[in-house]
């Protein structure tokens, strides 16, 4: 596919310019963030919340600012850009990854997890009571921006809570959201 740079480069903008997603800053704040995630991660294994192996492995070590780039959607009409932020070197890069990792293997066993199209045809709808009722309506919702769609307080609830995630999870969360002070 080829695509002209000026075109996706405006579509990118606009993008990014939605604040109910993204949020304006002058200043660079990467440093402050990489002492936080080091401050954070010393504090945790100080009072034995994280190991020291753990320790070293989130402490930020050669970071940079995030990148945006966009993936064309080649099965939608006009195709549009799915827009990904890579945070790869990005001082929270390890600790996203850590939280993630002890979060997937619960949500994968929650009832309303679907994995992709695949798996919500094929097996769930099998589930379903055939004949369908002559009144049901079946319709397909597309999320745009899943991600940023989700309320950040209610993810947090979420991941607070011991029956839903592992305990360093718990503790990272908490920590997290009590010493990060709205540097995001």
């Amino acid at each position: 596919m080829v695509i002209d740079t000026k075109d996706y480069t405006d579509e990118l903008e606009t993008e990014l310019l939605d604040n109910t997603t993204y949020r304006h800053t002058d200043t660079d704040n990467t440093k402050k963030i990489e002492n936080k995630v080091r401050g954070l991660a010393e504090k945790m294994c100080k009072e034995g919340i994280i190991t020291p192996e753990l320790k070293q492995y989130l402490i930020p070590k050669e970071c940079g600012l995030g990148k945006v780039q966009g993936n064309p959607k080649l099965h939608k009409r006009n195709n549009p850009y799915g827009t990904i932020i890579n945070r790869r070197n990005h001082p929270t890069e390890k600790m996203a990854e850590v939280v993630e990792k002890e979060l997937q293997e619960h949500v994968k066993s929650l009832p309303s997890f679907i994995q992709d199209t695949t798996d919500f045809f094929l097996q769930k709808i099998e589930g379903v009571q055939q004949p369908l009722h002559t009144d049901l309506v079946i319709f397909c919702i597309n999320v745009k921006a899943l991600y940023p769609s989700i309320p950040r307080e209610e993810a947090r609830e979420a991941c607070f809570s011991e029956h839903f995630c592992g305990i360093c999870s718990v503790q990272l969360s908490k920590r997290m959201e009590k010493d990060w002070d709205g540097v995001h």
